[in-house]
């Protein structure tokens, strides 16, 4: 699959919202360091783990629309840890062109942007076993 973020304004909302996410888990990390109970310091490292959970559903997101390879992006990943293909592709399809602009050099796009549960099944490796 091709970069399908090249010249795109998604590229930037992604790339944006990514270091949101990035900001704000520092934060909660930094937050839970000054709390002196330990239910509260609990507490905010349980933000912190929901945060990092989008954070890498996020990057992930990135990588699928920039083409990059699954096994290049995670080299390894424990079995209880897989991402769930349908809540990445929910991700991708928010930040997904519409429309993929002609590259007169590369000859590549100008056609509508369509991905489905199968191709990110396939691009996390789970293939029709998981269904």
């Amino acid at each position: 699959m091709n970069n399908v973020l090249n010249k795109s304004y998604s590229q930037l909302s992604l790339r944006a919202t990514i270091n949101g996410f990035a900001l704000e888990s520092r934060k909660l990390r930094l937050k839970a360091n000054k709390y002196k109970d330990a239910d509260m310091r609990s507490t905010m490292n349980s933000y912190r783990w929901i945060t990092s959970d989008n954070i890498r559903m996020h990057l992930l997101a990135y990588a699928f629309l920039r083409g990059k390879a699954y096994k290049d992006v995670e080299r390894t990943c424990a079995e209880n840890n897989v991402m769930e293909a349908d809540r990445l592709l929910h991700v991708i399809n928010l930040f997904s062109p519409n429309y993929v602009p002609y590259d007169k050099y590369t000859k590549t796009g100008g056609n509508t942007f369509k991905i489905t549960l199968e191709d990110v099944k396939a691009w996390l490796g789970q293939g029709d076993s998981d269904a």
